[in-house]
């Protein structure tokens, strides 16, 4: 038995393939959001209390430019005071380290329109930082000095 499992997945917005299949710039909004809340919606018992935590969408100026599989740039650690990790039972009990990501990204950020992201402060995050502006509008930014641009999820 899994107690409790940080799973990460990938995916990609085919632009071309968009083209040939009609998909709009909505369409791309719906399946954010399906991503982001159709996690929380799955009614099984072996998925009860599973929870979307961090979603990062990299929108390229270039519709040929690509990095892939950003998951192999994140590190998670585990925090000083938890149990050893087979007896990890909660996201507070490590934290994300982004630190490796946004440095590839930074990188590649000519090519780069924006990052969007939607986190859920359960889970630590390392690298970044929610903010809310004079409007109470969020906010990200890279804890280091970065060039990227962050977007909130408009669905949020």
């Amino acid at each position: 038995m899994l107690p409790y499992a940080l799973i990460a997945f990938y995916g990609i917005v085919n632009q071309e393939a968009a083209k040939t299949t009609g998909m709009t710039a909505k369409d791309g909004e719906l399946l954010y959001e399906g991503v982001w809340y159709g996690t929380k919606g799955l009614i099984t018992r072996s998925k009860i209390g599973q929870c979307p935590l961090l979603l990062m969408a990299v929108e390229y100026k270039d519709p040929k430019a690509y990095i892939g599989r950003l998951d192999r740039f994140l590190r998670l650690q585990k925090d000083a005071t938890a149990e050893p990790t087979e007896t990890i039972r909660r996201p507070s009990e490590v934290s994300l380290d982004l630190t490796p990501l946004l440095t590839v990204l930074q990188q590649r950020n000519r090519q780069i329109e924006k990052i969007r992201v939607a986190w859920d402060e359960r889970l630590p995050i390392i690298g970044l930082k929610r903010e809310k502006d004079q409007d109470g509008k969020t906010q990200y930014k890279a804890t280091e000095k970065t060039d990227l641009t962050f977007e909130d999820f408009a669905f949020l």
